[in-house]
């Protein structure tokens, strides 16, 4: 009995450190959701998410010795051929349908003076380069609830093969008979029933593509998301297959030569030694930081992911997808629309390039939503995926780096973006304006904004890297259907004009079609190749039936591009 006088302080130290907690996870709950009244069910779901965290961890303990214990099954199993678990960012395109994690992209090649023949062989030959990594060389299988790559060497005759040809009275294919084509191509399965987890289909029928004199080739890549980022994939098409660039007289910065660079002032001042041992360390706590940081706003990021954000129902959300899709895209010739874009942040300093395209690609989705006489609702959930290093891309040196100098890898996070689309609906009243896309702008700012203050990036993070690595498949995709998101959206910037073959062969343009994660039914990407907008589209049949519908879509966010400046200059 005279047991809680004794622990009195202690009780109450927990008690106040506990509700501390709770305030501050309120807190971030308002600052990721912008709501100004917090509903009780909100602070009954954080009150309840603190205790359940320290439960999580051991249960997570489990999940990793299990893990373990698999690993050595296979291991042993397979022999050599074994090439490991996949880790938590390859694991995590796994969950689901493995045929909507396929990164698929169009390159449109400017040939010089080969034959079709000619242009499939050179092509041919450059993919062999590119692709002879390990992870392009395993299959990827399940056991025991865990995914993981097995080493099988490519026959790489049976992963690069001629597109179909079309029969045409014309000598070139239109812009029409190809993108049946590739839509034929796009929606069947990669070779050996999906097993083999990439290939490149090269067409050798000439393309009208563009009318200055030359021929133009299609050539369309699919690579299971398992292998790779776009970013990854972009690199190696660069800075492994390209043609070598000549470079400014300034040095480019080579990580081995500034790490002897900082070798040397160091030993200079220092035991080298000493400087890496505390640099160890240094860098030892600031994780420690970071993950306590994680664990502590953990309860309002669960919160948010599970009561405010993907809880989608509208026109364009499915909670099944039939896996077959229609395209939509769109390829500046000139650099109009990449200029109008600066120019209308010129006008908005604050506001990002991709916010700008976020604003015009929520205006063409609410029209979208009004020509079906559909209720468009004041805002969908869209998938961000942030990309790590997405901004060296512009600084890529073509020929300068060999396969096994990049790490082929998926190294990203992923935010959950609430995209406003039917303005009538929506009370945010600070930005009453005459100019409709302006307020539209600046509301998608407001959310974008919301992102990059919070803590999601973090915690979605390491969620990718240890639950998705440690969990089993099952457990995942119960997660992950709880999630209803709309679309998926990536922005990435794109390197300079590509050559190959000592200039023989030209990368004109780049279509990418982002996957479609997680059975969401709608993926809308763009690549700033070469200082233009290249946009791709894709939907599923059982949200947008028809491929006019895709690519109005498209075509729309160009003309939202042309109003929302016209409303800066008014």
């Amino acid at each position: 009995m005279d047991t809680f006088p004794e622990n009195r302080d202690i009780y109450f130290m927990a008690c106040f450190i506990y509700i501390f907690i709770i305030i501050r996870n309120i807190s971030e709950v308002k600052r990721n959701t912008n709501i100004t009244t917090v509903p009780i069910t909100t602070v009954i779901g954080i009150a309840l998410a603190i205790p359940a965290i320290p439960i999580l961890v051991p249960v997570v303990c489990l999940f990793a010795l299990y893990r373990i214990f698999i690993s050595t099954i296979l291991r042993i199993k397979h022999g050599t051929d074994f090439g490991g678990l996949l880790s938590g960012s390859d694991a995590f395109h796994v969950v689901g349908d493995p045929s909507n994690a396929i990164s698929i992209s169009c390159f449109m090649i400017r040939c010089e003076k080969y034959t079709s023949e000619e242009f499939f062989g050179v092509a041919k030959g450059l993919i062999a380069r590119c692709f002879n990594a390990s992870k392009f060389n395993s299959i990827f299988l399940k056991s025991y609830g865990y995914s993981y790559m097995l080493k099988q060497q490519m026959d790489v005759d049976e992963c690069v093969v001629k597109m179909k040809t079309v029969a045409t009275d014309e000598k070139r294919l239109t812009k029409e008979d190809l993108f049946r084509l590739l839509s034929h191509h796009y929606n069947e399965s990669l070779p050996k029933n999906g097993k083999i987890p990439w290939q490149v289909l090269i067409g050798t029928q000439r393309v009208k593509w563009k009318d200055d004199g030359h021929d133009y080739y299609p050539l369309m890549c699919k690579i299971h998301h398992t292998i790779a980022d776009g970013i990854t994939l972009i690199k190696l098409l660069v800075s492994v297959v390209a043609d070598k660039k000549q470079v400014d007289n300034t040095e480019m910065l080579d990580p081995q030569k500034l790490n002897s660079e900082n070798g040397g002032i160091n030993k200079k001042q220092g035991s080298f030694l000493d400087f890496q041992i505390l640099k160890t360390i240094k860098h030892a706590f600031v994780v420690f930081g970071t993950y306590c940081y994680i664990f502590y706003l953990l309860p309002s990021s669960m919160v948010v992911f599970f009561m405010y954000k993907g809880k989608d129902s509208n026109l364009l959300y499915s909670k099944s997808i039939s896996n077959q899709k229609v395209l939509g895209s769109y390829s500046e010739e000139n650099d109009e629309y990449f200029q109008k874009i600066k120019r209308i942040k010129k006008k908005f300093p604050e506001i990002a390039f991709s916010t700008i395209l976020f604003a015009a690609f929520s205006a063409s989705l609410d029209n979208y939503f009004k020509k079906k006489r559909s209720c468009s609702p004041p805002y969908i959930t869209s998938t961000i995926p942030v990309v790590t290093g997405s901004s060296d891309l512009r600084q890529l040196v073509p020929g300068k780096l060999d396969v096994k100098d990049i790490n082929i890898t998926n190294s990203y996070s992923v935010l959950l973006m609430s995209l406003p689309i039917n303005l009538e609906k929506n009370k945010n009243s600070r930005f009453s304006t005459d100019k409709p896309l302006i307020k539209r702008l600046k509301l998608v700012h407001e959310e974008a904004k919301i992102l990059r203050r919070a803590t999601d990036y973090l915690v979605n993070y390491l969620v990718i890297k240890v639950m998705f690595a440690v969990l089993p498949l099952p457990i995942l995709e119960k997660i992950m259907k709880s999630v209803r998101c709309t679309t998926v959206i990536s922005v990435l910037p794109g390197p300079p004009k590509i050559v190959y073959d000592n200039g023989l062969l030209v990368l004109s343009d780049l279509i990418p079609w982002i996957p479609h994660l997680h059975n969401i039914a709608t993926s809308f990407g763009v690549i700033t190749y070469d200082g233009r907008l290249q946009i791709g589209l894709s939907a599923d049949e059982t949200v947008i039936s028809s491929q006019s519908d895709a690519q109005n879509i498209v075509d729309d966010v160009s003309k939202y591009l042309d109003a929302l400046e016209k409303e800066t200059v008014e």
